[in-house]
């Protein structure tokens, strides 16, 4: 409010208050202004070899945002590293909520019951999202193909009762002959649900080994295709 004082009138000066509101107009009651509440500052992320004009950097801080996966080393995140059948399953189990399972099951021979990644194994093993390699191995530490990954994330999204999208045609690859009978259903689904793409040269590459990176953006997709 302002307060003015006029003592003006020649022989006979009069006091005289004029009081002026000042309230911005639409605030009632004199209140204050409300700042708009800003936006919240993402955590950058630690690693100093994902850029963040690199294709798969947002795909890289939502694994890491949710805890799904950690670096390699303090401030490495290694996106060009293959990713072992080992880490693919813990993973999916963090994602999953690390469920325990009653019952363990019939364990792969090559699956020790202390290993890091046991009850990961396990429960993708219950849950019909592995079947191993054969000779009841589950290699875990082997680097995995780029196929038998999309096929793992295809099982996962059906134990999960997923409905994926359909937001492309499949045109197939230059390379489909290549792609196991196994994995090509696996392989049309997700392209159609736009999930995987083929590399720069367009092949779907089966058998190549699949990096970080790629793993980062194929989880990030079928996450978005679960909402």
């Amino acid at each position: 409010y302002t307060i003015q004082i006029d003592m003006s009138g020649g022989t006979d000066p009069k006091l005289v208050i004029a009081v002026t509101d000042s309230t911005p107009p639409g605030v009632p009651g004199g209140a204050a202004v409300p700042k708009p509440t800003p936006e919240p500052t993402p955590i950058p992320l630690p690693f100093i070899d994902v850029s963040d004009l690199a294709w798969y950097f947002g795909d890289v801080y939502f694994v890491w945002a949710n805890g799904l996966m950690i670096g390699t080393a303090d401030d490495l995140f290694s996106p060009d590293a293959s990713v072992t059948r080992g880490m693919i399953v813990t993973v999916l189990h963090r994602l999953a909520g690390e469920p325990d399972i009653d019952d363990d099951g019939e364990a792969f021979d090559d699956v020790s019951a202390d290993a890091w990644y046991a009850k990961a194994v396990a429960w993708a093993r219950t849950n019909g999202i592995v079947l191993g390699v054969g000779d009841n191995l589950f290699a875990p530490d082997a680097q995995i193909t780029r196929q038998d990954l999309t096929t793992i994330l295809s099982r996962r999204a059906d134990s999960a009762g997923t409905q994926l999208p359909v937001k492309r045609e499949y045109t197939s690859f230059p390379d489909e002959t290549e792609i196991a009978d196994y994995a090509k259903a696996a392989a049309e689904a997700f392209f159609k649900a736009g999930i995987i793409n083929g590399r720069d040269d367009g092949l779907f590459d089966p058998t190549g080994t699949a990096t970080r990176a790629e793993f980062a953006a194929m989880l990030r997709r079928l996450d978005d295709a679960e909402e």
